[in-house]
């Protein structure tokens, strides 16, 4: 039972008021009678959980909070059960303000000295969260948790996800709030770079008055400087902040403030590519090229490289049944963070044993790629996986290309070990892609791309029988991109969301989303019929 204004908790915590009520846990404003100060109180009710993970991070935040003492961190002061075991009370310091959020929705914008305020005021936490021994990393760092005091001082509250780098077990979930939670964290990774870019887009958001996940993407990367109103030297340093890729992104609290600092003095901020500085490339010589070419003409098969002259320069180039002329095969993209992306997806994705055995070209863009992937077979095709997976490392910054390729790949071999994870690693990074519709196919949409992304992955946990991580996969991406969808795709999606629902014991849900689909100009009607009717005959 909850309990109510006026009741006495522990013969010291008068209730005064009930802030929030949900049917697992509630928060009250009461009064300390002891100390004579307000408090917060959070009610865990036990008995309804229906899973362990909300105790233990409400266990977690009072663990983290008994063991801080930081004056932008709400102060401990009391956890205990009642009586019967039934309910966990966790009592906190009251911070007498606004979040960050209820003043953004009320049009608050920071001038350039507050804003630099703010700034060193939250790296002040972080680095001494960040520098405990051990570390502790919030996880879920965003407008809702910062608030800001009468006197301007900036708290950070909600420590339910917090993290120590003593105990990563606690890191094994994915935690944190999609638009501010770094990429790393998709796959259960936090450290103390992870809160500096949610920092950064908490930033965003407040200068911009748009949540992050309503700004438009190139691949991982929010493309927000046309969003905020600063000094362009500002919005390099929030690039750099938020950066994708850990090797581009600052690393500590105080390797941020050290640019911030240069910046406020009218200096250059220093970047993290100055920090730490592409490796360089070596550009192979026509020597090297031409024994390439002679080893894989002498493998006697239908297709081959060739060198091609065109003045001084010489290009290698791919024949083979695809290709009525050669084609000649692209460079790497060299930029920094082009070498970041690769380095990281070749350490995701390891190549299959026989890599070194397999003559493939790489291509410069999703339309070749499409030709020669139409032209080969589709399963248990190592010469097109390695295709696709070569063009993702040759130009990894063509978001339209590494989603094509990420496809192909799961096509070409059902059987490749980290197969699952890269198609989820595809629909983290790009599942807001808004690629424009592609003239060659009819009435082709924005999220048609990406779908397919989705669809692979949800028809491989049918073949696994993991049918409740399709039914969560599929629900998010009906719910969020609904409306960006070919009527066809959409079929196809609603036809594996319903078999998923099915499977997880949730006909009557199923038989509702068919219904949905059978209402659309889609080529899938009998497919779905067939759902159907099996759903309502078993």
């Amino acid at each position: 039972m909850s309990l109510v204004p006026q009741q006495v908790l522990q013969d010291r915590y008068l209730i005064l008021e009930v802030l929030d009520q949900g049917s697992l846990s509630q928060t009250y404003l009461a009064l300390d009678q002891q100390q004579q100060v307000d408090v917060i109180v959070k009610e865990l009710h036990l008995h309804q959980l229906d899973n362990w993970k909300t105790h233990e991070l409400f266990e977690r935040e009072a663990r983290v909070l008994q063991n801080i003492q930081h004056d932008g961190i709400p102060r401990w002061i009391d956890f205990f059960g009642d009586e019967l075991g039934g309910r966990l009370f966790l009592v906190i310091e009251k911070i007498n303000g606004q979040t960050w959020l209820e003043k953004i929705e009320r049009g608050w914008r920071p001038s350039p000295t507050e804003l630099i305020d703010l700034i060193e005021q939250s790296l002040n936490i972080l680095e001494y969260l960040h520098q405990l021994s051990p570390p502790v990393i919030h996880r879920d760092l965003k407008p809702s948790n910062l608030m800001l005091d009468q006197a301007g001082k900036v708290h950070l509250i909600d420590f339910g996800v917090a993290q120590d780098l003593l105990h990563p077990e606690g890191g094994r979930t994915v935690v944190g709030t999609f638009g501010y939670m770094a990429p790393e964290q998709f796959s259960a990774q936090a450290e103390p770079a992870s809160d500096l870019y949610a920092l950064g887009m908490s930033l965003i958001h407040l200068l911009s008055g748009r949540r992050p996940s309503e700004m438009q993407r190139s691949g991982q990367r929010v493309q927000f400087e046309d969003s905020i109103q600063v000094k362009q030297s500002l919005k390099v340093w929030l690039t750099h902040l938020t950066a994708p890729q850990l090797a581009l992104r600052y690393r500590s609290a105080a390797e941020a403030r050290q640019s911030l600092q240069q910046l406020s003095q009218g200096k250059t901020a220093t970047l993290r590519s100055e920090l730490a500085p592409p490796r360089p490339v070596k550009k192979s010589t026509k020597k090297s090229l031409l024994i390439l070419g002679a080893l894989l003409l002498g493998t006697g098969g239908l297709s081959a490289v060739y060198l091609l002259q065109a003045g001084n320069q010489t290009q290698a180039a791919y024949q083979g049944p695809c290709f009525s002329t050669p084609y000649l095969l692209p460079e790497a993209e060299q930029s920094l963070e082009a070498q970041a992306f690769r380095e990281d997806f070749e350490a995701r994705f390891p190549h299959p044993a026989n890599w070194e055995q397999i003559e493939a070209p790489a291509f410069s863009s999703e339309m070749p790629l499409n030709k020669f992937a139409n032209c080969q077979q589709r399963a248990n095709d190592q010469v097109l996986f390695k295709a696709a997976y070569q063009s993702v490392i040759t130009q990894p910054l063509d978001d339209a290309l590494v989603i094509t390729a990420i496809s192909k790949m799961a096509l070409a071999d059902p059987s490749y070990a980290e197969l699952n994870a890269m198609l989820a690693f595809g629909l983290d990074t790009y599942f807001y892609d808004q690629q424009a519709p592609n003239p060659t196919q009819a009435g082709a949409k924005p999220a048609d791309q990406i779908a397919g992304l989705a669809l692979r992955l949800s028809q491989r946990y049918h073949k696994q029988g993991a049918d409740t991580q399709s039914v969560k996969l599929l629900k998010r991406f009906l719910k969020e991109r609904d409306q960006e969808l070919n009527p066809q795709m959409k079929q196809l999606l609603i036809f594996e969301y319903a078999q998923a629902l099915w499977k997880s014991g949730q006909s009557e849900l199923a038989l509702k989303q068919l219904t949905q689909g059978l209402a659309l100009p889609g080529d899938w009607i009998q497919k779905l019929t067939d759902l159907k009717t099996a759903i309502q005959t078993s």
